[in-house]
């Protein structure tokens, strides 16, 4: 009877260590992965408000002053970008993302200024230019980061998150400058069209709430602060141009 005893019980336990081996492992795929996959794209659209051009507007606006005219500038108002990411978990509360972002920005200006007049006979021997500026600047930023969510991620809830890291920041900036006399003729200013591109490092941080349609479908928003800045010349002088500043986009996920 011992000897039947336990050869069922060999049996017995050979049978559920192959219906244990066989079955899914919960316990590991809940504490790495969770019910959402590891990976995921998204496509993001926003608003961004905060980038300044503030000392560059300032010394054209005393540079015309200097001149006896005026510059009035504009300020750089809230502009629209766009953004794809990638996003990797490590557990089911950490993860890491990269993501490609790009906007534009805009300033104008109208003024006048004063200079001395190419005909040696002109009678006043100073010529009044008015001028349009605009400023245009196309900003490219790679943002590499770490976040975590404050709640395991589920399918149908609602998981809010912090993340934040590194940029580097391609600002493409460009100011062109439109000239005309009194009488309504154009007039060349190669000093007033600059163009310059720089690379420079920031730093990004940012607070969303994310919510997962399905195991492969999300949807969220997002607020983050940007901070970046790279320097513009002109007349012999570089100033600051400050790309700091706070955005808000809705996000759309794709998890694979």
């Amino acid at each position: 009877m011992k000897r039947i005893s336990a050869l069922q019980i060999l049996v017995l336990a050979i049978f559920f260590a192959c219906q244990a081996s066989a079955a899914p492992a919960p316990y590991k795929q809940k504490k790495f992965f969770g019910p959402i996959p590891l990976s995921n794209i998204s496509l993001s659209v926003g608003f961004v408000d905060g980038p300044s051009d503030e000392y560059l507007a300032e010394h054209l606006a005393s540079w015309a002053t200097d001149f006896g005219g005026e510059d009035y500038f504009e300020v750089i108002s809230t502009s629209p970008f766009a953004q794809i990411g990638y996003e990797r978990m490590l557990s089911p509360f950490h993860f890491v993302r990269a993501n490609l972002s790009f906007c534009y920005l805009k300033n104008k200006s109208i003024g006048y200024f004063f200079t001395p007049d190419p005909d040696p006979e002109a009678d006043p021997p100073l010529m009044r230019l008015d001028f349009d500026r605009e400023l245009k600047i196309y900003y490219f930023s790679l943002d590499i980061g770490f976040g975590y969510y404050f709640v395991e991620p589920k399918v149908q809830a609602l998981a809010p998150y912090i993340s934040g890291g590194f940029s580097g920041v391609l600002p493409m900036a460009r100011l062109d400058t439109d000239a005309v006399r009194e009488s309504g003729a154009s007039y060349d200013l190669p000093d007033e069209n600059v163009e310059q591109n720089s690379l420079q490092a920031g730093l990004h941080a940012e607070f969303g709430l994310r919510y997962f349609i399905t195991d492969r479908y999300g949807a969220g928003i997002e607020g983050r602060y940007q901070m970046s800045q790279s320097k513009f010349e002109i007349h012999n002088y570089n100033f600051d141009m400050d790309y700091s500043g706070l955005s808000f986009a809705l996000n759309m996920y794709y998890y694979f």
